[in-house]
């Protein structure tokens, strides 16, 4: 049996499984691309290639008005993610673009929705190498994962899906004057270099999983401090995404002390 769930803003999930608010007859939910082709005689040549947003329509059966109520109220909160299990759990950031309140009818009140993609489906990966000669495996959701010799200064995500996918990277300070470089399968594939010094507790974040992308200092509460985008080396990419297979980002700065390194990527999928 499918499984979904709605995550707000504020972390509250609401269950579309449950009896008061089940997700019925869903669609959309497979993969469909907006391609244009030129025709040469008897064959065609594809000049686009990219991905539909997704729309993923059905019916929402609440038990009652005050079911309905309370999933509006809940759903309010934006941004949304939709989870969706079938043998295993994905991902999708959503908005709810139409949801019909009908009349109440043999005990049920069947509401079409229509809700659209933000992102196409992912699942979330993190590698961590805490500085201090152990490493940890901390992550929200389950994916495969690899760690390199710590003696290394660098961290390790598979990907199994030819997706190009987006990456955050995190140095925990001190460092001064950190660099990074990204292998794909071995195979140097970007690299990047921020001019700063960032203090004890202090973090760079170097971000393409947001809108815009984001370089900057945060500290120890996670608060946003200042912007380093601009100190940033520009002949480099500076930004990290991840491709098929073994992704490695190897880091080291101008100071004494041992880097604390952390890498996420949201690995991205057509469909599950």
């Amino acid at each position: 049996m499918r499984k979904f769930k709605l995550i707000n803003s504020r972390g509250d999930t609401w269950d579309l499984n449950e009896r008061n608010s089940f997700f019925n007859d869903p669609k959309g939910l497979g993969q469909e691309h907006k391609n244009e082709y030129e025709q040469i005689g008897t064959r065609f040549v594809k000049l686009n290639d990219g991905l539909k947003q997704k729309s993923i329509y059905g019916n929402i059966n609440f038990s009652g008005y005050k079911e309905y109520h309370d999933f509006s109220l809940f759903s309010q909160h934006t941004p949304l993610t939709l989870e969706y299990e079938s043998y295993e759990k994905i991902y999708i950031d959503v908005s709810i673009d139409k949801l019909e309140k009908t009349e109440m009818s043999t005990g049920w009140i069947v509401c079409p929705v229509k809700i659209s993609g933000l992102t196409t489906f992912y699942k979330l990966a993190r590698s961590e190498n805490s500085g201090d000669g152990n490493t940890g495996k901390i992550y929200r959701y389950s994916y495969p994962y690899k760690y390199a010799d710590y003696s290394t200064g660098s961290v390790e995500i598979e990907s199994d899906s030819a997706i190009v996918s987006p990456a955050r990277l995190t140095i925990i300070g001190p460092c001064t004057n950190p660099s990074w470089t990204h292998y794909l399968n071995g195979v140097v594939k970007t690299s990047g270099k921020v001019n700063c010094v960032i203090q004890d507790g202090h973090r760079l974040v170097v971000d393409d999983m947001k809108t815009p992308f984001e370089i900057a200092e945060y500290d120890s509460t996670g608060t946003f401090v200042q912007s380093l985008y601009q100190d940033s080396d520009f002949s480099t990419e500076r930004f990290v995404f991840l491709g098929f297979g073994n992704n490695k980002i190897s880091f080291s700065h101008e100071g004494d002390t041992v880097l604390s390194l952390i890498a996420e990527g949201r690995i991205e999928y057509e469909t599950l």
